[in-house]
């Protein structure tokens, strides 16, 4: 993947260079943007690979839009370097999407055996209100996504701890020994940690402008295995 992003930058490094002398550069200029962006771009992926061995997926999705504006922009001129540099681009668009789609976490239960997961990635990448991702004999993990505007909704677990941990956004926490006397209110964003006694009523508030997505611990587990709830009102009806 690396040799392929390398030789993308040097195809829109030379096919920029070219046009820079060409007799109507003055009418390319959006090409010329476009291939020094690409260019950019791909030595930054390289470099990242190069130091760490992966990309987030956000990365990997933002620069094959970059490579395939390019490669769209090339294929409306004629020149033979243009259509060569557009192929290019086009195959360093398809290495970046195969890269993101391989680092994407199957989310589905995998409790009741070992098992690894990049959980900034898991939950980022969720969608649902509530998947469980690992239940076990005395704990659980589930990663949740709340939209704007809406709330985990006030509950409370008798005798089970829990442990949330915003990964993006920013939110409202409410807890109190009485439903009625939410007594501790803090506010909170990414990487804050947010600990639930056995037994407190709590609720957690989406007060940004992107959905809160966050993962939960439960000790001992709370939800059955394999729960997945797509809504929070699929969340509500399971717990009738």
């Amino acid at each position: 993947m690396i040799a392929a992003l390398r030789h993308c930058q040097e195809i829109c490094e030379q096919a920029a260079a070219m046009m820079v002398a060409a007799p109507d550069a003055a009418l390319r200029k959006k090409q010329l943007h476009l291939l020094r962006e690409c260019a950019e771009s791909c030595a930054s992926v390289a470099r990242t690979l190069s130091r760490s061995g992966r990309i987030s997926e956000e990365t990997a999705l933002r620069c094959a839009r970059i490579f395939r504006k390019c490669a769209r922009e090339c294929t409306k001129h004629w020149d033979p370097f243009s259509r060569h540099c557009a192929q290019v681009c086009l195959y360093a668009a398809f290495i970046c999407r195969h890269c993101a789609r391989k680092g994407r976490t199957r989310l589905k239960d995998h409790g009741g055996k070992p098992f690894v997961v990049d959980i900034h990635r898991a939950a980022r990448h969720n969608r649902t209100f509530r998947t469980a991702l690992w239940t076990g004999e005395h704990l659980q993990v589930t990663v949740m996504s709340i939209d704007v505007g809406e709330d985990i909704g006030l509950e409370r677990h008798p005798d089970t701890d829990q442990f949330l941990r915003i990964e993006q956004g920013r939110g409202r926490v409410l807890m109190g020994r009485r439903r009625d006397r939410l007594d501790f209110e803090a506010e909170v964003h990414d990487d804050d940690a947010i600990m639930v006694p056995a037994g407190i009523w709590h609720n957690v508030i989406n007060t940004g402008d992107v959905p809160l997505k966050l993962y939960s611990i439960y000790a001992p587990p709370e939800h059955p295995f394999g729960t997945v709830h797509k809504t929070k009102r699929d969340a509500e009806e399971a717990e009738r």
